[in-house]
């Protein structure tokens, strides 16, 4: 797509979002200013302001954007899969994927040097809530359809599942360096928790309530 002639446009608004998200791909988004985005674009610093109140906004902007559209490349794929645990399966590979992206791996910076300010926890949360949304989902039909133990938690499990996105990026300092060693451990964290939260009929012991 090329450069919109309405400043005003939606066109002129997803094509910022499309140029500005190579930048921060790129160079993160501490690196990043607006000037280079503006460079990027060849469009105007009034008009990426129009659309943007700031730099914190694009970003966010450009994450959420990110989100949606893997989220209907996950509603394409997984009308492919019967099974809870099959669309689980899938969902982990995906996010996988998405680790490895440094746009998401910037949310977790992002996140950490906005940590208090409310409206940006408030555009995280949102980010975070259309992520859970999908296990969620996932976890209550596998509940349902008896593949996933009944006295699962499926907020705190979906929560932990998400988590374990973050958690494997700082495994670095365990000179799991290469992104590729972690996707691996990721890979392999999944695989054990999978095995927790399946369905056994010999399992009797409940764990609705965490230990403490």
């Amino acid at each position: 797509m090329g450069r919109p002639a309405d400043k005003n446009s939606d066109e002129t608004r997803a094509f910022i979002l499309k140029e500005a998200q190579k930048v921060f791909e790129r160079r993160g988004f501490k690196s990043t200013s607006m000037r280079e985005i503006q460079n990027e674009t060849k469009i105007s610093k009034g008009t990426i302001y129009y659309h943007f109140k700031n730099k914190e906004d694009l970003f966010l902007s450009c994450v959420l954007h990110s989100v949606k559209e893997e989220q209907l490349e996950w509603m394409k794929l997984s009308q492919g899969k019967r099974s809870a645990l099959e669309k689980l399966k899938l969902w982990v590979d995906m996010g996988i994927r998405e680790m490895k992206k440094p746009l998401t791996r910037s949310l977790y910076e992002f996140a950490d040097q906005y940590s208090g300010d409310e409206k940006i926890d408030a555009r995280v949360a949102k980010v975070i809530d259309e992520e859970l949304s999908i296990i969620t989902s996932i976890l209550s039909n596998g509940i349902s359809s008896g593949e996933f133990r009944k006295d699962l938690n499926v907020k705190d499990t979906a929560v932990i599942l998400l988590n374990i996105f973050e958690f494997i990026g700082e495994t670095s300092v365990f000179n799991y360096k290469d992104i590729q060693q972690q996707a691996k451990l990721c890979q392999y964290t999944f695989k054990l928790i999978l095995e927790g939260i399946r369905h056994d009929s010999s399992t009797s012991h409940s764990i609705s309530s965490p230990l403490i």
